[in-house]
């Protein structure tokens, strides 16, 4: 049997879709599995042993437009695929999957074109996104409580650029995470309040590497310049991403894909909340060590579900956290950090 899973949404939805693996795995031992995502979201998978092959689905580039999307179908349809699972809701995916020809194609009853599935299972909704990801699945196939843990697997040490070897020197001593960017802009806490709690952290004797995509970049190296602290925003493959996440002390972060590499690690997380909420099922995941830092004050938020490019306000307020006694402050954030270091 040959199966395939699709999701081509964000890195988070990819790590949060990874239980599915999982439960497949051990209803379908001797399967094929196959993963269907965007070229980002295959960096991400390729350390997964379990996975037969990866497929990468790249809309925005070599697959956009009638061409890419006709050049997509005959390649799946070379693979002969049993069945799918399609995590992801969207009309191009739904379109995507039927055109392939797979015989059981698996879709939420709340996808774009659900007639085009065969079975269209009822999602989740009051529940974190890793409940609401493996509701997916057939009601007859066994899911126990291991499957519902994630899976990122670190790549091995002499895999990683001399760069990042160099700033793993153990003599350094343990380092925290700091990743001050997002791929909303609502969803990002000030970089005024990250410098700062970047100089406190140093001056408290921690030492500090600030992360990001090369999108990111001067964000991130302004952040870091500002708290006397490296950056290697955009100098890492994300496989080395994962690798340095891992081994770190303590990340903190926005509601990002990060917050979820930390998760699938266990690492102590102090995650900020802008404009989103973790009560939207997207908050830490199975990790005994976190601290969530949000604004409980605010009747505005949260405003979306995903962040969005500007705050509809217009006064960022969740962004914020001027005032010390503020829920997003400075303070509170660096009193979560300390609790947790």
């Amino acid at each position: 049997m040959k199966i395939l899973i699709s999701q081509t949404a964000s890195l988070g939805d990819v790590i949060l879709s990874t239980p599915v693996i999982s439960v497949l795995r051990r209803n379908f031992p001797k399967a094929e599995i196959w993963f269907l995502a965007s070229a980002a979201g295959i960096e991400l998978l390729k350390s997964d042993t379990e996975l037969s092959g990866l497929i990468s689905f790249n809309k925005k580039g070599s697959d956009a437009g009638i061409l890419g999307f006709l050049k997509k179908v005959q390649e799946l349809r070379k693979h002969k695929f049993d069945m799918v699972f399609a995590i992801q809701r969207s009309a191009r995916v739904s379109l995507l999957l039927f055109a392939a020809g797979i015989r059981e194609r698996v879709g939420f009853k709340s996808s774009v074109f659900p007639f085009l599935f065969t079975k269209t299972p009822a999602r989740l909704s009051e529940s974190h996104d890793v409940e609401r990801n493996l509701s997916i699945l057939s009601e007859n196939l066994a899911i126990v409580d291991s499957d519902k843990e994630l899976r990122l697997f670190s790549p091995k040490f002499e895999t990683l650029s001399s760069e990042i070897k160099a700033v793993l020197d153990p003599t350094l001593g343990p380092f925290v995470a700091i990743f001050p960017g997002s791929l909303w802009y609502t969803k990002r806490w000030s970089p005024q309040n990250f410098a700062e709690l970047g100089k406190r952290l140093v001056e408290k004797g921690h030492r500090l590497i600030f992360l990001g995509s090369s999108q990111e970049k001067q964000l991130v190296d302004e952040c870091a310049r500002k708290s006397k602290s490296i950056s290697l925003a955009g100098k890492t493959s994300l496989q080395e991403l994962i690798y340095l996440v891992s081994n770190s002390r303590l990340v903190v972060c926005n509601d990002s894909s990060s917050l979820h590499i930390a998760s699938a690690f266990k690492i102590p997380t102090v995650s900020i909340f802008c404009a989103t909420s973790p009560s939207m099922g997207f908050g830490p995941w199975r990790n005994p060590n976190t601290c969530i830092i949000e604004e409980l004050n605010l009747g505005c938020r949260p405003c979306s579900r995903h962040g969005s490019e500007f705050c509809p306000t217009g006064t960022e307020a969740c962004m914020k956290g001027r005032q010390p006694e503020s829920g997003a402050s400075v303070e509170q954030t660096l009193n979560g950090v300390m609790r947790l270091l």
